[in-house]
């Protein structure tokens, strides 16, 4: 990504940033001041990280398309609590709720969470990176077919388990459609 005189961004916790300003200075490493949403300015560098030192909430992950907007894009796409409104489909609904809790208590939260909400892991936030779900494409196509080979070796419990994986990659592609 690279910063643009006058754009606004969205910082890595979905506040917006801007507008971003070039410091006329010779030498500097973080030469782009913005405003905070809560008023407060911040300076960063060419990638976007934030005069800091570590990655930080406040670092731009991408830009602002509408500078109108004060929407939080964490806001827009917050899903709604899961509710069965038909019984026939409750198998379902059951699917579902194995596949969220994979990802809230599973291997994938072990390995990427380090205490972060789902939209700040790396299944988002590499996503952002790249700004399309290609990433997840591959990861959904990836695990489909070796699910696939685990069925046919009848290692069904671990088939499960890919396809659950399945669901999280495609529930993390439709949250990234919602951002951009």
């Amino acid at each position: 990504m690279k910063i643009e005189e006058g754009k606004f961004y969205y910082s890595r916790d979905g506040r917006k940033v801007g507008p971003m300003r070039r410091i006329m200075q010779r030498g500097l490493k973080f030469p782009w001041s913005g405003q905070l949403s809560d008023g407060s300015k911040a300076t960063y560098n060419e990638d976007g990280e934030i005069y800091k030192g570590a990655i930080s909430s406040v670092d731009i992950v991408k830009e602002w398309i509408n500078p109108d907007s004060d929407t939080n894009f964490h806001e827009i796409t917050k899903a709604q609590p899961a509710v069965i409104s038909s019984p026939m489909y409750g198998s379902l609904a059951g699917i579902l709720q194995a596949a969220h809790d994979q990802a809230a208590t599973g291997k994938g939260h072990g390995r990427h969470a380090d205490e972060k909400p789902f939209l700040e892991q790396p299944i988002m936030e590499i996503a952002r990176m790249l700004g399309d779900t290609g990433g997840h494409s591959y990861q959904i196509m990836k695990k489909a077919q070796e699910a696939n080979r685990m069925v046919k070796r009848k290692q069904h419990d671990a088939a499960v388990r890919e396809f659950l994986g399945v669901i999280n990659y495609a529930a993390a592609a439709i949250l990234l459609i919602r951002e951009i």
